[in-house]
């Protein structure tokens, strides 16, 4: 049962992807956002604009996600993520990680529920490992808001140069569009099941957004 939801999941994402379309879909965790078309990651690498983050200056940023499972606001090293990348550099299993049950569940971010196997983060890992070791990780992207820079894309390589000992990391900052349409559904979404599941991100979309009930 649980095989047949993974490959649904995956199927659902594949055919999103190749028509060029967003699916917003209602989930029992939150809000899933499927192929979101919002031009974030095709933001191309400005070096003229990269500059040295605190990691301690870092917050993870929206998930969509009921604010019992949410990771809005939460510090690097507060994360399933960090305690992943801690695992993986001991050595540890990872199996009966936070991290993994999360993502087995579909409660960890704006992802549907998914089984990827160990092989697909061991990969990964040694990969950036090496990377931030030798100085040579990409930037990550984020974007600032009060005195907070809320990571758009890298939580997994922040956190693991929090576990390698680097104190910063470089980043480059762009504008987050909280204007886009896609943001005012999700938020209308949220405003209208009438409840306090989404506080969280209710508080932080209006604070960045010109929308009104």
């Amino acid at each position: 049962m649980h095989k047949l939801r993974y490959l649904l999941n995956i199927g659902i994402r594949r055919i999103s992807s190749f028509l060029g379309i967003t699916l917003l879909l209602p989930h029992k965790f939150g809000y899933k956002v499927i192929n979101p078309q919002l031009g974030i990651l095709d933001t191309k690498m400005d070096p003229s604009k990269l500059v040295s983050i605190p990691i301690t200056a870092l917050r993870f940023c929206t998930d969509n996600l009921i604010d019992e499972y949410s990771l809005l606001n939460l510090e690097v090293h507060q994360t399933p993520h960090y305690d992943l990348m801690k695992r993986m550099v001991l050595n540890e299993d990872i199996n009966d990680s936070l991290y993994i049950n999360r993502v087995k569940k579909g409660n960890l971010d704006g992802r549907l529920a998914v089984d990827y196997g160990e092989n697909h983060y061991s990969e990964k890992f040694l990969q950036r490992k090496n990377e931030i070791l030798n100085s040579k990780s990409p930037p990550i992207f984020i974007f600032k808001k009060n005195n907070f820079n809320y990571i758009i894309d890298g939580k997994h390589r922040v956190s693991l140069a929090l576990v390698l000992g680097k104190e910063n990391v470089m980043a480059q900052i762009i504008e987050r569009n909280f204007e886009h349409s896609l943001y005012k559904r999700i938020l209308r979404k949220m405003v209208k099941k009438n409840d306090t599941s989404f506080r969280k991100h209710i508080e932080f979309y209006r604070r960045k957004s010109n929308y009104e009930d």
